[in-house]
């Protein structure tokens, strides 16, 4: 069993941004190499999907990661981006 992240701490996480602007943070772990993990793993999952989310990796607290998931379909300005925390994940086109 892997050690407990304090709340206060920040570690990486996954945000879905959808077609209708909203987003949610799902994949919380310790490193950004295991966002990336998750990264592939969820796009695998929504890959025949009408709607397909963008991903990021951010850096969140524990705590407010566990505070957006009481904000179904969030739209607030104030959350953390991929673009502005660490780097938006492009989605790769297969042809």
């Amino acid at each position: 069993m892997g050690e407990r992240i304090e709340p206060w701490r920040a570690a990486f996480a996954v945000r879905r941004d959808w077609p209708d602007r909203t987003h949610e943070f799902v994949g919380f772990v310790r490193t950004e190499a295991g966002a990336a993990r998750f990264i592939e793993a969820d796009r695998a999952y929504w890959r025949r999907a009408p709607w397909r989310p963008d991903h990021g990796i951010v850096v969140i607290s524990l705590r407010d990661f566990d505070l957006h998931r009481h904000r179904p379909m969030c739209r607030a300005p104030d959350c953390p981006t991929g673009s502005s925390t660490v780097h938006r994940v492009r989605r790769r086109h297969s042809r």
